[in-house]
């Protein structure tokens, strides 16, 4: 994966520097790979000056996942989801 980085996030106008680092693939990767995916995703989003929180950050995000990473992550994000839904209490 490769992106174009601004030298300062908030001036597109200055100097970028293109910043590589291996996809997510879902299938094989070590604890250490994943940490390293997730520490590069966020000076990526913090490059591309894009907030962490936001549709931006997670639409960049499915362009650095490959193979079963997305659908897994997906999976994941729904069982949280479910999770918090049952913990909320009717008021």
């Amino acid at each position: 994966m490769s992106v174009n980085l601004c030298s300062d996030p908030a001036d597109h106008d200055l100097t970028q520097v293109k910043f590589s680092f291996k996809g997510l693939d879902g299938d094989h990767e070590t604890h250490r790979e994943i940490l390293e995916w997730r520490c590069n995703v966020e000076r990526a989003l913090t490059g591309l000056y894009l907030n962490a929180n936001g549709s931006s950050s997670c639409n960049m995000c499915k362009q650095f996942l490959q193979g079963s990473a997305w659908s897994s992550l997906i999976a994941k994000a729904g069982e949280i989801l479910v999770g918090k839904k049952a913990e909320l209490k009717p008021l």
